[in-house]
């Protein structure tokens, strides 16, 4: 810690946090003590300057793992849609390339028709023995 200045200056933000919580203030009042007396002697006095609003919003963030996992099933669910969608988009291209093949259209109109490349509609055409 010597030999970084940086570090040896967190060290001391968190352990002058640490003493001023042991004593019986809050988290958060022995937050914003511990930025001011740092500021004032020039302990992280620049990373301070810029990101004292941010260090004081980290703890006074309460986590809440049940609105957490609320947020993790909502997200899950709209992923899930949304891949939902496009095999759902998917399979309405082959099966209307399919028909158009049928229908004995040229295959670069087919493919050009559902926006598959010509190998997946050659493809497609094989595997239904439709060339």
């Amino acid at each position: 810690m010597t030999k970084c200045r940086a570090l040896k200056e967190y060290s001391i933000f968190v352990s002058l946090v640490r003493e001023k919580y042991a004593e019986g203030q809050d988290l958060s009042r022995a937050i914003k003590d511990t930025i001011r007396y740092c500021q004032q002697h020039d302990i992280l006095k620049e990373f301070l300057a810029e990101k004292a609003m941010e260090v004081q919003d980290m703890v006074n963030f309460k986590w809440d793992l049940e609105e957490a996992k609320k947020v993790w099933f909502k997200e899950g669910v709209e992923e899930g849609i949304e891949k939902g969608l496009i095999r759902g988009l998917e399979k309405g291209r082959l099966e209307t390339a399919l028909e158009l093949l049928k229908s004995q259209f040229d295959a670069e109109v087919v493919a050009k028709a559902t926006k598959l490349s010509l190998e997946k509609v050659n493809e497609l055409a094989r595997a239904n023995k439709l060339i």
